[in-house]
């Protein structure tokens, strides 16, 4: 694994932490790890181990695929559509449908 996707996978654990309410010690205390060494996986400055790994994915209730999935910016498409109003949404997928349109006709 890259540095980046060390610190990819960090800022997702870091996220997920928050959105719990859990402090570095309180996850910690859930993977029976060392807080040293969950915070340094927490700010993408160390690469958990495999078993560790699944440990940190029971604790924070996420999927591997989610800790792992790489974010080219800091926003979630999924994510943010996920917090639409069906107003919005369904304006996202018009917009999107004639960016489609419009991008097939280019291709033409």
């Amino acid at each position: 694994m890259d540095q980046l996707e060390i610190k990819e996978i960090g800022k997702r654990i870091r996220e997920r932490r928050k959105e719990l309410g859990l402090k570095i010690q309180d996850l910690a205390i859930k993977c029976n790890s060392s807080c040293d060494h969950i915070k340094k996986i927490d700010s993408g400055r160390a690469n958990p181990s495999l078993d560790l790994f699944i440990r940190l994915c029971r604790a924070l209730g996420v999927s591997p695929n989610y800790l792992l999935q790489y974010q080219s910016n800091t926003n979630n498409l999924s994510e943010i559509i996920e917090k639409m109003t069906i107003s919005e949404t369904d304006s996202f997928y018009t917009l999107a449908a004639a960016m489609k349109e419009n991008k097939s006709k280019e291709l033409k």
